[in-house]
């Protein structure tokens, strides 16, 4: 198992990671500056630091992507540390592939970066330019923007040769306003209603209730014809039916009839499978994890075969809440964990 790949793949998804015992990479974004003459574009960098939150994330993302136990995958992370510490001690680089490697260097472990990682584009010039001179259309006269109109003003006044000009007087013309109209004063018409619009709603608002009635009758009819095609196969003495069901009431009669003082034995089926290579994969993971019982039985023609975990001397009175914490080893589908025969 390739477990430098693993990182390098954790590190581009969530920005971090920690490998127990070389610390803890992080990958920073460096914000685009101005360096006075251009602008610097955003870059990043990966910083190998000592600190950081030590979990099980990258264990359960190798576990994930390789179809294993997250035990094995810690245990192959903590090879791998182990290995990765003595060549580092050796002169020996540690290399994640695409992103940089790991090196040791006068003693400390220190990370450097791959030079293709590390690409940024070129610089942005910057090109600087004047404030725009305005010239106002009643003085005649510029000012910049940042300037007020009215300081402008003040400084031309208070020059000499502009006192001796004589100012025409402006004269604000006599407007006549224009009479209104005969209908002005009317009152709107209410009764003016877009009946278009009202029928378009009334024949949308119809169609999703006719729409929302014939999606409820089609799942209801489906569910119907599934329960109706579909029979309740046979259960034998040695197996259970395909659809991974079990009455209610017999294992609820076999505890009844079970003598007060008393335990009662009997199997637990927790998984079923059309392919018998899935079966016993599921079988040695729950062996793993400390069922060591744990067996399977197949229907008479083969067609499934179920993984079963047996219990002994087990009183009534336990049996739910034993049910309840074996249904979390089978936490995609709980309700099909049940009772497959008593013994």
């Amino acid at each position: 198992m390739d477990v430098v790949k693993y990182i390098g793949l954790y590190l581009l998804k969530n920005h971090h990671v920690n490998i127990h015992g070389l610390g803890n990479l992080e990958l920073r974004t460096i914000p685009a500056k101005h360096d006075g003459e251009a602008i610097v574009p955003t870059n990043q960098e990966i910083a190998l630091t000592s600190s950081g939150s030590i979990d099980d994330n990258l264990a359960n993302f190798i576990a994930n992507n390789e179809q294993m136990s997250i035990s094995k995958a810690l245990n192959a992370l903590r090879e791998f540390s182990l290995q990765a510490k003595t060549e580092l001690q050796e002169g020996k680089e540690i290399v994640i592939p695409a992103i940089g490697k790991f090196k040791e260097i006068n003693g400390k472990t220190v990370f450097l970066m791959n030079a293709a990682f590390q690409f940024t584009s070129s610089k942005i010039t910057v090109v600087k330019t004047g404030k725009k001179l305005v010239v106002d259309p009643i003085l005649g006269a510029g000012y910049f923007q940042h300037q007020r109109p009215y300081q402008v003003q003040q400084t031309i006044t208070q020059d000499p040769f502009f006192q001796q000009q004589t100012q025409p007087q402006y004269q604000e013309p006599n407007y006549q306003q224009a009479p209104p109209p005969d209908d002005y004063y009317e009152q709107p018409n209410k009764s003016n209603i877009n009946w278009s619009r009202v029928i378009i709603a009334l024949v949308i608002l119809i169609a999703i209730i006719f729409g929302a009635y014939f999606l409820v009758s089609l799942m209801s009819g489906t569910e119907t014809k599934r329960r109706v095609i579909m029979p309740a196969p046979q259960v034998s003495e040695t197996a259970v039916s395909p659809n991974d069901t079990l009455p209610q009431d017999t294992s609820i009669e076999a505890m009844n009839n079970t003598p007060d003082g008393k335990g009662i034995t009997f199997d637990v089926r927790m998984f079923a499978y059309s392919d018998i290579t899935n079966a016993r994969n599921k079988m040695k993971e729950l062996q793993d994890q400390g069922y060591t019982g744990t067996y399977l039985d197949q229907t008479p023609d083969s067609s499934f075969t179920f993984v079963l975990i047996p219990l002994e001397n087990i009183s009534p009175a336990d049996t739910a809440s034993l049910m309840d914490s074996l249904r979390k080893l089978n936490p995609l589908h709980p309700m099909k964990v049940g009772i497959y025969r008593f013994r």
